[in-house]
């Protein structure tokens, strides 16, 4: 798995990689376990008990892990689906930050206040996300507060100066200008 991951220079803290590395060991372990039953089962060994045993004693560790197996799902959902990526800015439920790093079992975001927030994949995928670094256009809403005294003609020079300013700015959606 390292010699795929140098070839394809992965960097370590993406998910792609600890999925490469995962993948290997899954392959490994029913490489293994391919190989012993077949060797069992080449010496006379009945495997058919065995199978049977494996079955039930895998049936009750997938019930003790099942919020793991639950968070490692929800991790590959965010892999596929990828509403954020790292470095992404995004707002889940009431909190806000930048994503740092997407594991297989949690998510890691370093909020605006710069603390680090780590939030179990099940529960995140299951947030409504706002990521912020994908949009195509920032909305700029500002509100200036003018004095009591000023007079409607005032008003409606503050107004012209200011559709005046925005339209003639170069980065500014002329289309959805509104004063």
């Amino acid at each position: 798995s390292e010699a795929v991951i140098h070839t394809r220079q992965l960097r370590p803290e993406r998910i792609d990689t600890q999925l490469v590395r995962l993948g290997f060991r899954i392959a490994t372990f029913l490489a293994t376990a391919w190989m012993v039953i077949v060797g069992a089962d080449s010496m006379g060994i009945s495997v058919t008990p065995l199978i049977a045993g494996l079955g039930v004693s895998g049936l009750a560790v997938a019930l003790a892990a099942q919020h793991t197996i639950e968070n490692f799902i929800a991790g590959l959902v965010l892999f596929a689906d990828k509403p954020v990526r790292i470095g992404d800015t995004c707002q889940f439920g009431e909190h806000r930050g930048t994503v740092e790093q997407i594991g297989l079992r949690s998510t890691r975001i370093r909020g605006v206040d710069r603390t680090v927030i780590s939030i179990p994949n099940s529960e995140f995928a299951k947030l409504r996300l706002v990521n912020f670094t994908r949009r195509d256009k920032i909305l700029l809403r500002t509100q200036l507060g003018l004095r009591y005294e000023t007079t409607g003609d005032q008003l409606r020079h503050v107004l012209a100066g200011l559709r005046g300013m925005l339209a003639a700015h170069s980065r500014i959606d002329h289309e959805s200008i509104r004063v």
